[in-house]
């Protein structure tokens, strides 16, 4: 019985150049297909930036005070800056495992802080839901990164 693989490891048409050329296409499809994901999803709660109503419909709280929506409302930037370099890291190679490990640790972190909090809101659970599966998908991007490296 013949096994399939998603790369085949020898294909006559393709030669031995061929099947490593298509396994870097491959590689660099899922990790330019996560950064995409990331930098856009990151993007979402820079709508914040408009004021405490956004923000209240987005995060399902109210904002308790001017201070509250100060550091949200800044914090939507910081996610606005996040989502651009994710984004532009998705063409440019050079920067993709440095922006990929920062979207690891902003989706980790915010997942392990809401996992440990108790009482958050069904739109922080949202959240946290979205941040956990985006962090298998960055960390699926790591490893074909790394498999790519180990086989040069």
């Amino acid at each position: 019985m013949q096994t399939v693989s998603a790369v085949p490891q020898h294909d006559e048409r393709l030669g031995a150049s061929g099947v490593a050329s298509r396994r870097r296409s491959i590689t660099n499809s899922i990790i330019t297909g996560s950064l995409l994901v990331a930098g856009l999803i990151h993007l979402l709660p820079a709508v914040g930036i408009l004021g405490a109503d956004v923000l209240d419909r987005l995060y399902g709280t109210e904002t308790a005070s001017a201070d509250v929506e100060v550091l949200l409302r800044h914090r939507a930037v910081l996610f606005a800056i996040l989502g651009v370099a994710t984004l532009t890291a998705a063409i440019l190679r050079r920067a993709q495992i440095t922006l990929l490990v920062i979207n690891l640790v902003s989706v980790a972190t915010f997942a392990l802080l809401a996992s440990v909090t108790s009482g958050t809101s069904p739109e922080i659970d949202r959240v946290t839901a979205v941040d956990v599966v985006l962090a298998g998908a960055i960390m699926i991007a790591l490893s074909a990164r790394g498999r790519d490296h180990l086989r040069r």
